[in-house]
């Protein structure tokens, strides 16, 4: 029976490639992400009624007239007026640390993970090798740190650390607790 197939081997795949993909898979979905909950906020921002009223006071302003709605290229005027405003009241909008208005480039995205990427490698691998000899080959105790670091890891809803950090000192000490 194995007279008839014969064993093949594919090419081995160029690192380089491998690595490039990783990079553009990571940016895609960083790009993803960023694009939808900006767009969350910026639907939350302009469904409040006081932005609601500013829109339209700035509506008015742009338009120099009071506009009737009803006719249609008055209601074509008012919508053109209306997205300027929308998107002068989120250029003034922060969240955090990102401006409403401002548009995300997927490029400076990359560059920032091709800048960081060897940074975060080098971090994961002192955090490992650091663990593995502490309390592995040495034997160490596990200390507040560590046992939170464990708990979250066992949770894994909450691995994130700002998450984490968000719980108050009591909610943590009980989790911590439990020793999952």
């Amino acid at each position: 029976y194995s007279a008839y197939y014969g064993a093949y081997y594919a090419p081995k795949s160029d690192l380089r490639l491998v690595l490039l993909g990783f990079l553009l898979v990571g940016t895609a979905v960083q790009f993803a992400s960023i694009t939808h909950t900006k767009q969350r906020y910026s639907a939350a921002v302009l469904e409040q009624l006081g932005t609601k009223n500013a829109v339209n006071k700035r509506v008015y302003e742009l338009a120099g007239r009071q506009l009737n709605l009803k006719k249609e290229k008055d209601y074509q005027e008012f919508k053109k007026h209306e997205k300027v405003a929308q998107k002068e009241i989120l250029c003034n909008t922060m969240v955090g640390a990102n401006n409403l208005g401002e548009d995300i480039d997927p490029r400076d995205l990359l560059i920032v993970w091709v800048m960081e990427s060897p940074l975060r490698t080098v971090k994961w691998v002192y955090f490992n090798v650091r663990w593995v000899y502490k309390f592995r080959i040495m034997g160490h105790e596990y200390g507040y740190e560590e046992k939170a670091i464990l708990t979250r890891a066992a949770l894994k809803k909450v691995f994130r650390v700002d998450v984490w950090q968000g719980y108050d000192d009591e909610t943590r000490e009980e989790t911590m607790e439990k020793e999952l």
